[in-house]
């Protein structure tokens, strides 16, 4: 009895350690004192073991919470008595269980199935979210073509989903509950549909052998999708128009496990009275969600600005670039074109035009093209490997060079580079013409035939000059008549002028001095007389140093018939003949 009533008393026990001897007395005193006090009753408990209700309902919490910390040892022991005890309770009723378990498993099973499909349908939301709408005009052109109005056309294209209508239905009777229809939507026959369903259902379990547990869950009609969600006593059905989020299923789930809560005891006593499942419509609001697709956001004017300022320095660059490209093509299809200029490579360098290829030394100068091509000359550097063009014009400048013709000769070559040369010359120079001609690279063959020496006129203009000359004689005179003596000393000095071009053309020239007599004596005499006056001219002739050799006389005699007094004056004369050989 001491040490119980110690343990009771912790404080007793504090005292009983105190060293203090007056204390120790006072401890013993109380001691005796509580164990006339209780004893009786705590003899009588120890006597009657039956345990009594209410001491042990005060024991036991006390009792757990000291189990749990003496390493779970309540709990094990446990264990064995609550599994049977929650197997009895599923074999007599498993509803009881499920029903009690609805509200808790839901939310952990959604949860579950959210963390697993969270990412394999984030891609999909994001797509949904940042997708962009038609054009307005296109959406007109659809409406037309379908017959249907543009708004119609407008709400598909910009709506992504849109629950139109939430049915509540009694799950055993499957009798309509409640309806909720959204505010666009033409509202059908709630207890038409809610009989279809249960119909459907009916059907599915009783023709496809589905296990007791399973349920209809979805149903698709072209646009229109119907989720249901199944609960102890009743079940949702939800008409969704477009393709809706997955998490929404959660929403309805949610939704119908709050009516279970709100109205368990209407659902488990409904006899076909409607009315108490009016304060569920507030949740069946909860599911007429709708979502549509994102707007573009509209940038501000200052932005658009600053956009449109940066897209025209762009182009403007572009621009740049585009022109600076053009111009380039333009000049270098320029030198292309020009002889003796072979371009290799071309291209745009820091504002400048790089170019590089061949060049004939008598090729025209690139840098004097790049002004009528709107090119700055010092934006343009060249570089050149020289070679040796054979294009006809070249060919012809190099031989200009080297033969530096005078003005009188034009020279030109053909396709075949024949250098042909035409005009008049000295001789020398044509001399020069057939010794170098064919020495000038591009040059093949050399055509003279239209160049004349320029002494050959000469010559032929002497020619004629000595053959237009007569000199007139007195009738039976041998010796020229005095007025004809500056005609004389002319002739002398064209025949002197005329051999010396001859000689240098290569030519002998063979003077024949005719002689003539007029009609008055016989033949023979006047053959005799024109014999004489020929003589007499070459004799003249022979003394101003003319060789002998070119002088030919060639007497003529007398024409016949009769003649006049003048014509006789005319026929006696000596005129002259130039052959040339």
């Amino acid at each position: 009895m001491h040490d119980l009533s110690s343990e009771n008393n912790p404080s007793s026990q504090h005292n009983q350690d105190k060293p203090d001897k007056h204390l120790d007395e006072s401890g013993e005193s109380l001691d005796e004192l509580r164990s006339l006090l209780l004893g009786p009753e705590l003899q009588a408990r120890i006597m009657n073991l039956k345990l009594r209700p209410e001491d042990i309902s005060r024991a036991l919490p006390e009792a757990i919470i000291l189990s749990a910390e003496d390493q779970g040892k309540l709990t094990t022991a446990a264990v064995p008595t609550v599994e049977d005890a929650i197997r009895n309770s599923v074999n007599q009723d498993h509803n009881i269980l499920s029903e009690a378990l609805f509200p808790v498993i839901g939310p952990a099973t959604r949860k579950a199935v959210s963390a697993a499909l969270q990412n394999l349908t984030q891609s999909l939301n994001e797509g949904l979210e940042h997708s962009l709408s038609l054009q307005s005009f296109q959406w007109r052109i659809e409406a037309a073509r379908t017959g249907k109005s543009f708004a119609e056309i407008v709400l598909l294209r910009t709506l992504l989903y849109q629950v139109e209508q939430v049915l509540l239905i009694h799950k055993d009777t499957g009798l309509l509950l409640q309806q909720l229809v959204a505010d666009t939507v033409i509202a059908q026959d709630a207890d038409l549909v809610s009989a279809m369903l249960t119909a459907i259902q009916d059907f599915i379990k009783d023709s496809f052998r589905v296990e007791g547990g399973d349920s209809l869950e979805t149903l698709q009609f072209g646009e229109l999708t119907v989720w249901i969600e199944e609960g102890p006593q009743a079940l949702m059905a939800c008409v969704i128009r477009g393709t809706a989020p997955q998490d929404i299923r959660g929403l309805f789930q949610d939704v119908l496990e709050k009516i279970h809560l709100v109205c368990s005891q209407d659902l488990k006593q409904f006899q076909g009275d409607d009315t108490a499942f009016a304060q569920s419509q507030p949740y069946l609001q909860e599911c007429l969600q709708a979502q549509f697709k994102p707007k573009r956001r509209s940038l501000s004017p200052l932005a658009w600005l600053f956009l449109g300022l940066i897209l025209l320095g762009i182009g403007w660059q572009l621009f740049g670039v585009y022109q600076r490209r053009k111009v380039m093509g333009n000049y270098v299809a320029t030198l292309q074109q020009r002889p003796g200029l072979v371009i290799v490579d071309s291209k745009l360098k820091n504002r400048k035009i790089l170019i590089s290829g061949m060049r004939d030394p008598l090729a025209v100068d690139p840098l004097s093209l790049a002004e009528p091509n709107k090119i700055n000359p010092q934006k343009v550097k060249t570089t050149w490997e020289p070679y040796l063009s054979f294009h006809p014009e070249l060919v012809k400048a190099r031989a200009e060079q080297r033969l530096q013709p005078p003005a009188t000769v034009s020279l030109s070559v053909d396709g075949q580079n024949t250098l042909i040369a035409a005009g008049t010359a000295k001789q020398d120079w044509i001399a020069q013409l057939q010794k170098q001609a064919l020495q000038i690279p591009g040059v093949m063959q050399i055509s003279t035939e239209q160049l004349k020496p320029a002494e050959r006129q000469t010559l032929n203009r002497l020619q004629k000059q000595i053959e237009g000359r007569n000199i007139l004689f007195d009738e039976g005179r041998s010796q020229p008549l005095p007025t004809s003596e500056s005609v004389f000393q002319q002739l002398a000095q064209d025949v002197e002028a005329a051999t010396q071009l001859a000689t240098a053309l290569n030519l002998k020239l063979i003077l024949s001095i005719e002689g003539r007599a007029d009609r008055v004596g016989t033949e023979r005499e006047n053959f005799l007389i024109s014999q004489a006056r020929a003589n007499a001219i070459r004799e003249r002739l022979m003394r101003r140093q003319i060789s002998p050799s070119i002088l030919k006389i060639k007497p003529l005699g007398a024409a016949q018939g009769p003649q006049t007094q003048e014509q006789g004056l005319s026929e006696r004369r000596v005129s002259f003949k130039v052959t040339l050989e």
